[in-house]
Formats: structure tokens, C-alpha cells, sequence
């Protein structure tokens, strides 16, 4: 078995750009994330971050070690830890498959197809294919949504006759497959993620929904979004930052009297979410916490 090779390097926020460029062209992939949850939604300069650099081959820790060092001590960065470390490279999306068990929630039953025998009768199947994509409904945002969708309704007088629904950020499109099921109902699913796309694309079509879905690969609320209308329901499960940035957009999308459910953010984050859709004209109904990750249910 093949193995990947990772470079972890602990540095602040404001050396991240310096390091992201030494490892381009010679590591196949690079990731930048926060390495110390703080509070704000906005990373400072001296905030902790981590820089890690995925190698296909083996290659000359010393030698890289020597060159950072020299690298650091010449543009004056910080180096605050670096750790060496290599993995055996497996097939991600088959162990998804492998060690997923199926879910009950929100009167749902997310399973996959090593359990397709057997499925209660009482609940709503809904089947996730094994894909790269975020959202099995074992997560507590995931789940969290979908116990709200389960308990609201698109049919009371503050909605139109035809509801439309738009899944921002569909990940796996669990989400727009639990809507299709609940709600005879326009839906609009997007991501920025094109792995995203192909797998939601996928999930739609074995649970026998895609003909109720359209589905876009955009960032944000692009043209395809404003152009499919205003909306019933708004359903976002992504990060703080994105959230907020979008607030507004949400607003303008979603009809008087509608509804959006809004996940991806921790107990921390969750006011400064919150604020800026209450900001955007929009009332706070509800809110549930799932081990320190908070899901939001407000009203136009």
C-alpha cells in the first residue's frame, strides 16, 4: 500500500501566505486552517494556524527542516511547532461506505447501501451514496437541520400556494433530498464544491428525487440563485464567516413570513451569526446546541 507523506507546520495567521508559497510546486497538496478555535468570526494577525503539506513521495525531512528554518529566519516568520508524519493512503470513500450505520432522525432514516434490506416502515428512507462530499446526517449540524425541517410547515397562510426551497451549500444534497421527501415543492440546491455537485447529483438520483432539484455549482448567491425567485425556506449548513457575509442575501432571497435554517457554526460564533441576519431584517425563532455546534431556525 501507497503512503501520503504530511509536513505540519504551526505558525501565526500573518506568516500563512509565506508558507503556502514555499510549499507550492513541490507538495502535491497544501491545507491552511486555524489551529486555535478563538471566538472571532475574523482570523488576526497573531492568531495559530496550521500549514500542512501533502507529498506523494518520500521526501528529505532534514533538507526541508534546514530550508524552513533558513526560509524563516530570512523573511522573519515564526515557526511555531513542524512535525513530520506519513499515513497509509486508503480508499476514504469506500470506508465512509464501510463504517457508516444507518440514522434515525427528525422521522427519517439515512442508510446506505450495504443496508438497504429491511428498511422501517414507519420512517422516510433516504439513501447516501459514498461520496466526498460533507453531510451523512451523522453530524450534529446535519442532523440538526433536518429535525427542524421536519418540524416546520410550507403550507400555512404566510406561504404561496407553489413553496420553493433553496439548499445553500448542499454538500452531499441530504438536505434537499429530505425537503423533496417532506414537501411537493420547487428546490434549488448549489455548491461551491464541484466534488459536492457529483455527489448530491448522484444521491438525488437514487433516492428518485432529481427531477424535483435543480442543481448549480456557484459561490453564493449567484445569478442562477436570484433567478429561480424568492424562496419559502432557506436551508444553509456551512461556516460562520460565509454566513455572515451572506446575510443579507439571505434576506432578499426569502419571501415575508418564510423560514431559514442556518447550521456550521459553534456555540462561540453563534451571536455574531446570529446578529447579522437579525441585522438583515430576520427574527431569531429558535436554536438548538449539539456538542458545542448550534443550529438556527429564523423567520422573515
Amino acid at each position: 500500500m501507497t503512503k501520503t507523506y504530511i509536513i505540519s507546520l504551526k505558525t501565526n495567521y500573518k506568516f500563512i501566505a509565506y508558507f503556502e508559497s514555499y510549499f507550492e510546486g513541490i507538495a502535491s497538496t497544501i491545507s491552511s486552517f486555524e489551529a486555535e478555535i478563538r471566538a472571532k468570526i475574523d482570523p488576526e494577525a497573531e492568531d495559530i494556524w496550521m500549514v500542512e503539506s501533502y507529498f506523494d513521495k518520500k521526501v528529505d525531512y532534514k533538507r526541508i527542516k534546514k530550508d524552513l528554518s533558513d526560509y524563516a529566519l530570512e523573511n522573519n516568520l515564526n515557526i511555531i511547532s513542524l512535525d513530520f508524519s506519513e499515513i497509509e493512503n486508503i480508499d476514504f470513500a469506500r470506508k465512509v461506505l464501510d463504517d457508516f450505520r444507518p440514522i434515525e432522525v427528525g422521522g427519517f432514516y439515512i442508510y446506505n447501501s450495504a443496508h438497504k434490506d429491511n428498511l422501517p416502515k414507519n420512517l422516510i428512507p433516504i439513501e447516501i451514496s459514498a461520496g466526498l462530499a460533507f453531510g451523512t446526517g451523522d453530524h450534529e449540524t446535519t442532523s440538526g437541520c433536518i429535525e427542524f425541517l421536519s418540524e416546520i410547515s410550507l403550507n400555512t397562510p404566510s406561504h404561496s400556494d407553489s413553496p420553493s426551497i433553496l439548499d445553500m451549500g448542499t454538500g452531499s444534497g441530504i438536505l434537499s433530498i429530505a425537503a423533496a421527501k417532506l414537501f411537493n415543492c420547487h428546490i434549488v440546491a448549489s455548491d461551491i464544491e464541484e466534488n459536492s455537485i457529483i455527489t448530491a447529483a448522484e444521491n438525488f438520483k437514487i433516492n428518485n428525487v432529481a427531477d424535483k432539484i435543480k442543481l448549480f455549482l456557484a459561490d453564493g448567491y449567484s445569478n442562477d440563485i436570484y433567478q429561480n425567485g424568492s424562496y419559502n425556506l432557506i436551508m444553509s449548513n456551512i461556516l460562520a464567516r460565509p454566513l455572515i457575509e451572506m446575510a443579507q442575501n439571505l434576506a432578499d432571497n426569502l419571501k415575508v413570513g418564510g423560514t431559514a435554517i442556518l447550521a456550521g457554526f459553534l456555540t462561540d460564533q453563534a451571536s455574531n451569526v446570529i446578529e447579522a441576519h437579525l441585522n438583515a431584517g430576520l427574527k431569531l425563532t429558535r436554536t438548538k446546541e449539539k456538542n458545542n455546534w448550534v443550529i438556527a431556525r429564523l423567520t422573515k
